[in-house]
């Protein structure tokens, strides 16, 4: 049984990441069309509605952050945060695209170690960020 180096394999990641993320952007209206659902359905489990603090965890080119910053409207807050910094400047990119730039912060950071204020969140959302994380428990 090999063991995996948690620093190498993090940045592997967001190599990876940075390296896909054009990619990314070009099919992201067809990708959301499928997990569109899904980021629905975390936001309805997380009773995200007009001013709730919303923390959007490896939110990728940006969803559901995006999706959750039409929900919270200009009285919440969404803070979006990804280990690749390209995939952010996408997010950021169509945050601005949407108008919703005012209500989402975007951050860069390991999911695992990134300083976040603590318990200043109405709801946390990760659509499907936590497969990519090395180990799990770690967060609980």
């Amino acid at each position: 049984m090999s063991v995996v180096d948690p620093k190498q394999y993090k940045e592997t990641q967001r190599h990876n990441w940075d390296s896909v993320a054009r990619g990314w952007e070009k099919w992201w209206k067809t990708i959301e069309i499928g997990a569109e659902k899904v980021s629905r359905r975390l936001i309805g489990l997380a009773i995200v509605k007009i001013g709730s603090k919303v923390l959007d965890i490896s939110t990728g080119i940006g969803e559901p952050a995006i999706t959750a910053a039409r929900e919270v409207g200009n009285t919440g807050q969404v803070l979006a945060t990804d280990i690749s910094s390209e995939m952010l400047s996408i997010a950021k990119q169509r945050a601005i695209n949407a108008g919703l730039q005012h209500v989402i912060v975007f951050k860069q950071g390991d999911t695992e170690t990134i300083d976040l204020p603590y318990s200043s969140f109405d709801a946390a959302l990760c659509r499907f960020g936590l497969m990519f994380l090395p180990d799990l428990k770690l967060l609980y």
